[in-house]
């Protein structure tokens, strides 16, 4: 994509910013990525199937026939905005996972925390956008392939890191894959208990041993290196609910 940027935040921000930016010379485009970020609002805030084209329109104020010069109907809007949207998660996990990898060749935990926390920042930035993907991947079976194939790219970056620091082991890519499916899909269903259609009883117990984001990726990270990089070194410093999650794991390492 041209004049990318990656997506740290708010996808609504990112968009805004760029129409702001004056990148878009054309009217043309201007007045279709304005549509777009009305899209995109009213999306995180109503979700896919409560939103109709005339709030689109309200939001960007414009005319209803306006909107049909660019769009077809909220169908087409709406995979427009989704799919540059996971486009922009999957080449800012690139970056991430990239980074991550360069700058903590020796540190696995760190590689592995900053993606997670990222996972959830950015999440949260975009909860609405989120609930969208569930939404639409169940109606529409190409978009359903582009989230397939963005979750596929991303866990086997994960199996060829582990893969890396862990050999001489024996581990096959097929069984490291799985276990990062696994562990992807831990991270989904969690995240979409605490935020996206929240859990009280799960919501309540996260409030009390991982009260901020950090600490959230610290249990978490706890997880995934005890699977993926099982030798490496978790450091000090982290919460007392990190240390009490260590300490039964590695109970239950003498018990075995």
């Amino acid at each position: 994509m041209e004049g990318y940027s990656f997506l740290e935040h708010s996808y609504i921000e990112w968009l805004t910013s760029r129409i702001d930016s004056g990148f878009f010379k054309k009217k043309g485009e201007r007045s279709r990525e304005r549509l777009k970020l009305a899209a995109a609002r009213n999306l995180e805030t109503k979700g896919y199937h409560e939103m109709r084209v005339a709030d689109i329109t309200h939001d960007a104020g414009v005319s209803d026939g306006a909107f049909y010069v660019y769009f077809q109907d909220k169908r087409d809007v709406t995979l427009a905005v989704m799919k540059e949207f996971v486009e922009l998660l999957e080449k800012s996990s690139e970056n991430s996972t990239e980074k991550a990898s360069q700058a903590t060749s020796a540190a696995p935990f760190e590689m592995v925390r900053r993606q997670n926390l990222r996972y959830i920042s950015v999440g949260r930035a975009n909860a609405g956008l989120m609930r969208c993907i569930l939404q639409i991947t169940d109606q529409e079976a190409e978009f359903d392939r582009l989230v397939q194939k963005m979750n596929h790219d991303y866990y086997l970056r994960i199996t060829k890191s582990a893969l890396k620091k862990n050999e001489g082991k024996g581990w096959t890519e097929d069984t490291v894959l799985f276990l990062a499916y696994s562990l992807g899909a831990m991270m989904d269903e969690l995240f979409r208990r605490l935020v996206i259609q929240p859990d009280k009883y799960l919501c309540a117990i996260v409030a009390e041993i991982a009260p901020s984001d950090a600490a959230l990726a610290d249990l978490l990270s706890i997880i995934w290196i005890r699977v993926l990089y099982p030798s490496a070194v978790v450091p000090e410093g982290l919460s007392r609910s990190a240390k009490e999650l260590m300490s039964a794991i590695r109970s239950s390492d003498n018990a075995a």
